[in-house]
């Protein structure tokens, strides 16, 4: 290897490990962190204070919003890979709730429950938040590493021990 290769490539590298703050990771040019606390109980609304606080600089931080399938299932990728470096969880709290009887992004974009990204039966009619489920773990059955998303039911799941944060430079999605 010439050294021009070795000085683009250790370029390159440096790029990208730039191109995300401190403590996130790239997905598709999304940068993400996983808050993880085995055995506490967070509610969505603290999972979206501590990605908040993950702030820094000129990176604004807060749950992560997938816009579409596609968007979900590069993550989903990405989390096959790295998942084995945290805690045994199936779900993590995402930027997704419900507003006037409709499912929103942070930002206020409506999702219809018949959207790729709900597993299967959800939304619940009586869910308030949405979460990042890891289906084979839940069930079994080999997702081949696919994440869906699951709300929350009156009196089952309004507590996770692990949250999705995105970090990104433009205003942070807010609602």
């Amino acid at each position: 290897m010439s050294v021009l290769q070795q000085i683009i490539i250790a370029s390159l590298a440096a790029f990208v490990a730039a191109a995300c703050p401190p403590n996130f990771f790239e997905s598709e040019g999304l940068c993400f962190n996983v808050i993880d606390k085995p055995g506490e109980d967070m509610t969505w609304e603290e999972c979206r204070g501590l990605c908040e606080k993950e702030a820094e600089g000129e990176w604004k931080a807060d749950l992560a919003v997938f816009d579409n399938a596609e968007e979900l299932e590069e993550f989903s990728i990405t989390w096959l890979e790295i998942s084995n470096e945290y805690s045994d969880h199936p779900y993590m709290w995402i930027g997704v709730r419900k507003m006037d009887g409709h499912w929103v992004t942070l930002d206020a974009t409506h999702i219809t429950e018949q959207n790729l990204m709900w597993h299967v039966g959800f939304p619940h009619e009586s869910g308030a938040h949405a979460f990042l489920e890891d289906v084979t773990e839940t069930t079994g059955i080999n997702s081949y590493g696919r994440l869906y998303m699951s709300s929350t039911v009156v009196g089952e799941h309004e507590h996770n021990s692990r949250c999705l944060c995105e970090a990104n430079i433009s205003k942070p999605r807010r609602q």
